[in-house]
């Protein structure tokens, strides 16, 4: 038997992983504790365990997991958190790359997007019920339906008072003191969109700083400097492979290009999955030397590969000239009602 524990990769979703464990010790049941994301990862587990209960944590969860847990009615946890609280756990306790650590984040709040909809999930916040640790275990136990006595809950809380440890001196606040400001705002407009949406406001737009972006001619130099246009017709940069919920989108590329390198035009696309599978394009066409830009509109569906990429190119030789990235502002695009005045209405009969 499986007990699910899902979240972003935050200290209160550990919180959670571990008190399950604890109510399953009080239990009297013999447990192992596994992270997997998938069902093949969870089948392997369930396969090489030698414990009859596993508590599964998982935080970037797959659609073909949740298709499997919605077909069965099964009822797992979930713990949400500001993603900037998830980011910390992930930069300083788990010594991510911060960079890595964005697209981690980026790529469990769109999971946690479509899972906290489910009927089966007990979806606990750590603004609100990390407040209550004494109800948020005890509505855990009797959601996974583990008869552990209101006497014991007490004393499982008692040793862990203070979900995920939030008020430690080092706790998930000190990220921004491992990174400059500048990666700080690169963070914030990476996860921004994210913090409106899981606090009630709606998702909203994403800025993808040049530093997630990657030169073409040296892949492994992030695109923080100028760019050398002169030469054939190429990548000049690409990225920031990040993940996007399923939508309308619109994403608008600015870039900054001397004299020599404004004569000509340049491609963008948006690329989807590993196979990077064109969802749309569009040109960019300097009217002289400084500032450009051109949105590109896309669909995400539900099937689309992850994650998403952007990529521009030089669309002829160029004799010279630089260019640099400015950012990428990405925003769900929502569709107009369709308006039909009132005479038309009437002459039509509808």
């Amino acid at each position: 038997m499986i007990f699910l524990s899902i979240g972003l990769p935050s200290r209160f979703a550990e919180w959670c992983d571990g008190m399950i464990c604890a109510l399953l010790q009080a239990a009297g049941e013999r447990f192992e504790a596994v992270g997997a994301n998938t069902l093949e990862e969870i089948a392997l587990a369930l396969i090489n365990s030698p414990a009859p209960r596993l508590v599964i944590g998982a935080r970037q969860p797959t659609d073909e997991l949740r298709g499997a847990l919605d077909r069965a009615g099964t009822r797992f946890v979930m713990a949400l958190d500001d993603p900037h609280a998830a980011f910390g756990n992930l930069v300083t306790r788990h010594r991510f790359d911060w960079k890595e650590a964005v697209r981690a984040v980026a790529g469990s709040c769109v999971a946690m997007m479509r899972y906290a909809a489910m009927p089966g999930a007990l979806v606990l916040r750590a603004d609100r019920e990390g407040k209550d640790p004494l109800g948020t275990v005890t509505a855990i136990a009797r959601w996974l339906d583990l008869a552990v006595a209101p006497a014991e809950i007490e004393a499982l809380v008692q040793q862990q008072s203070d979900p995920g440890g939030f008020a430690e001196p080092d706790g998930d606040d000190c990220w921004q003191e491992a990174i400059s400001a500048a990666d700080r705002a690169v963070v914030d407009g990476a996860l921004n969109g994210y913090v409106d949406y899981f606090r009630g406001a709606g998702l909203g737009q994403m800025l993808w700083a040049r530093d997630l972006f990657l030169v073409g001619d040296t892949p492994d130099l992030s695109a923080t400097e100028t760019i050398d246009v002169a030469g054939p017709v190429r990548n000049l940069l690409f990225g920031p492979y990040l993940t996007l919920p399923p939508g309308e989108w619109a994403a608008t590329v600015v870039l900054a290009v001397s004299k020599l390198a404004a004569d000509i035009s340049y491609g963008v696309e948006i690329l989807s999955g590993a196979a990077c599978l064109c969802l749309g394009r569009g040109t960019i066409q300097p009217r002289g030397e400084g500032v450009c830009e051109a949105t590109v509109e896309f669909t995400i569906a539900e099937a689309t590969e992850q994650p998403i990429a952007l990529r521009v190119a030089n669309l002829r030789f160029a004799f010279g000239g630089r260019l640099a990235l400015a950012h990428v502002a990405v925003s769900p695009r929502v569709k107009p009602r369709p308006y039909i005045p009132a005479e038309l209405t009437a002459a039509l009969g509808l």
